[in-house]
């Protein structure tokens, strides 16, 4: 419980959030954080997952806290309300496409829902974009393969065309991966945050599989 005499004062979105807020800080069972701004939050939120976010995940998550909603990013994050949140979606939905808007987005919900549980923002976020993805003809890729037959790039197209793999995977590979005529995805090469090539696990279970 807190000591006797200790004052805080609670902001939010509707007096049920508010209150199951202070009731929350009154117990003890969340810390006072009327003094940390959003970036702060964003830093601790990084160390707290730090061991068990990918690195190329964290490092996107960093670029993200550096270069997006700025203008709540040195708020305190118990004076954040839906309408400042509202207004730094509109601000980077204008010249930011659907997707990157959702995924800050996302990324800032998570932070949110470590340091203020209770607060669930309720905004309007752009709509999404059906991607026209362009899949190369038969003809297309054989002309490629045949121009970088002979170089260091004729394997990895091959796997990329031919094996469904993502291109950590292929830059990964190693002879100790391959059983038969099974290939065993087990890891990838990725970049940290501090520009490191590093080999990790996959991200996901589904990551693991075997190929033909």
């Amino acid at each position: 419980a807190r000591a006797r005499g200790q004052i805080k004062s609670f902001t939010g979105a509707d007096r049920k959030t508010v209150e199951a807020e202070a009731a929350q800080w009154q117990a003890g069972l969340i810390d006072d954080c009327e003094s940390i701004t959003l970036t702060k939050a964003y830093q601790r939120y990084f160390e707290a997952k730090e061991k068990v976010l990918s690195p190329s995940t964290l490092r996107n998550y960093k670029k993200m806290q550096k270069n997006n909603f700025q203008s709540i990013m040195e708020l305190k994050i118990t004076a954040l309300t839906d309408e400042k949140i509202q207004r730094a979606v509109n601000e980077l939905s204008a010249d930011r496409s659907p997707k990157t808007v959702r995924n800050n987005y996302g990324l800032l919900t998570a932070v949110l829902s470590m340091f203020r549980p209770n607060y669930h923002p309720k905004v309007q976020l752009p709509q999404k974009i059906k991607k026209d993805i362009y899949i190369p003809t038969k003809a297309e890729l054989s002309v490629l393969l045949e121009k970088a037959k002979d170089t260091n790039y004729y394997i990895p197209i091959l796997l990329a065309a031919t094996c469904g793999m993502r291109a950590g995977e292929i830059c990964a590979l190693t002879s100790d991966d391959i059983f038969g005529n099974k290939i065993n995805v087990n890891k990838s090469l990725v970049c940290d945050s501090a520009g490191k090539w590093l080999i990790k696990q996959p991200k996901s279970y589904a990551g693991y599989r075997s190929i033909d």
